[in-house]
């Protein structure tokens, strides 16, 4: 009835709210039973008033694929121990920390494009943006330079996974990993790849005794508070991954759409050029303080992620009966609340598909429901690592700019992966032009 793999998640369930309105209640081949959620009162009740009815549970089965049992698929007391675990490293205080490895990983990306494509040679711009951002969890998170081919070799194997299982969760009934179909072997291959990189990443750490403290020495160090026993090498690979994932894919993503959209929104981007410009060179030094000196570049950021955010819904599984703005949810049923449907309601965003940086300025903030807008969630569930992504992206788009125009086809199409990610598929291309004297 629904075919993802044809239309993808976003057309799909746009064709669905299309028919159906802000709630629907669809029931797959399979047999499971989906209620879909686009209205922010009713989202509000899932992710807030009544989150315990809605569970990760069994809607989570496919990214556990990849990901394990971890901080982002735990729940209860396993998920709680793990959050006040890792919650040092992305307070505002734990991300100052990281902000001088951020700006020397881009300027050393930056000294390379001005070598290599500073002639304004066309270039992939997403596969750039995504080493960056590898490298620097590498070096922020886990105390090592995720570089080179070792480093490739585990962005492909995230892609392939992350194809594979967002097939497997639109398919009526997908087999076993164990069953050797063509599918569930490259799995098993891209999982056995992710596997060898992340665990030699956790060999390097546990061997490293002198580095700073990282994130990574943390969970190396972490006993559980029931049993008193460290996480195994399976529990620790679990975290690592999800971190990997988590802290390169979405940043790369949200940077990569951010050149795209401001390609069409000339204005934009020659207001985001001017704030930037108008910094002295000291006050672009990596620190809390350059973010409030570049509030715009904030704004940009928010309206890229109102438009395209990273996880194009968020899933939970209903554990009983409730009542959703006058419309059943019943229990056992999955739920998906449309991100990327619902930042696109026009009730709540006046001409949705138009790229207004404006609707982020402080004011305007004021005046917006809360759950309208949920780029990293909301409630309990809150994604950990928000600070850290929006000051990492703030100042690698900082730098960026301060050194080049970026140029790419406004007319040029993009076509979105078939991803848990919402990512554009086979890379951006991009040119390069100096600015302010620079080469």
């Amino acid at each position: 009835m629904l075919d993802f793999l044809r239309r993808g998640i976003t057309e799909t369930f746009a064709a669905v709210r299309a028919d159906h309105g802000d709630l629907a209640r669809l029931r797959l081949p399979g047999g499971a039973v989906v209620v879909t959620v686009a209205h922010p009162d009713a989202v509000e009740r899932i992710l807030h008033h009544r989150r315990d009815n809605y569970l990760k549970g069994a809607s989570y089965a496919s990214i556990r694929l990849i990901t394990g049992t971890n901080l982002v698929t735990a729940e209860g007391a396993a998920w709680a121990w793990r959050r006040r675990l890792a919650q040092p490293a992305f307070t505002r205080e734990g991300v100052v920390n990281y902000l001088p490895a951020i700006a020397e990983c881009a300027d050393a990306m930056l000294d390379r494009w001005a070598a290599a494509f500073g002639r304004g040679q066309p270039f992939d711009l997403q596969r750039e943006l995504t080493a960056l951002t590898m490298q620097i969890v590498g070096r922020t998170l886990f105390g090592v330079d995720l570089i080179g081919e070792h480093a490739a070799a585990s962005g492909r194997a995230f892609d392939e996974a992350l194809a594979i299982v967002h097939d497997r969760g639109a398919a009526t009934f997908a087999l076993p990993l164990a069953i050797p179909t063509p599918a569930n072997l490259r799995l098993r291959r891209a999982l056995a790849t992710l596997h060898r990189e992340v665990e030699a990443i956790i060999e390097r750490a546990a061997r490293d005794h002198q580095g700073p403290p990282t994130l990574l020495r943390a969970l190396l160090a972490a006993r559980d508070p029931e049993t008193g026993d460290a996480l195994s090498r399976a529990q620790l690979r679990d975290e690592v991954i999800m971190l990997y994932l988590a802290g390169h894919e979405t940043t790369a993503t949200l940077l990569t759409w951010t050149f795209w959209a401001l390609a069409r929104a000339p204005e934009a981007r020659e207001a985001l050029h001017a704030e930037i410009d108008a910094l002295a060179e000291d006050q672009l030094r990596p620190s809390a303080e350059l973010f409030q000196r570049i509030p715009y570049a904030r704004q940009v950021l928010h309206e890229v992620m109102r438009l395209h955010p990273p996880a194009p819904l968020i899933p939970r599984s209903i554990v009983e009966d409730d009542d959703l703005c006058g419309f059943r949810a019943p229990g056992g049923a999955h739920v998906a609340v449309l991100i990327y449907h619902l930042h696109r309601h026009p009730d709540y965003w006046p001409e949705p598909l138009q790229f207004r940086p404006e609707r982020f300025s402080p004011a305007a903030v004021a005046g917006h429901h809360k759950y309208a807008y949920l780029p990293f969630s909301l409630g309990p569930r809150t994604c950990i690592g928000n600070t850290f992504a929006l000051w990492e992206s703030q100042l690698i788009l900082a730098k960026i700019l301060r050194r080049f125009a970026v140029d790419l086809d406004p007319e040029r199409p993009l076509r979105i992966a078939a991803s848990t990610v919402h990512r554009p598929a086979k890379g951006v291309i991009a040119a390069l032009r100096p600015r302010l004297g620079t080469s």
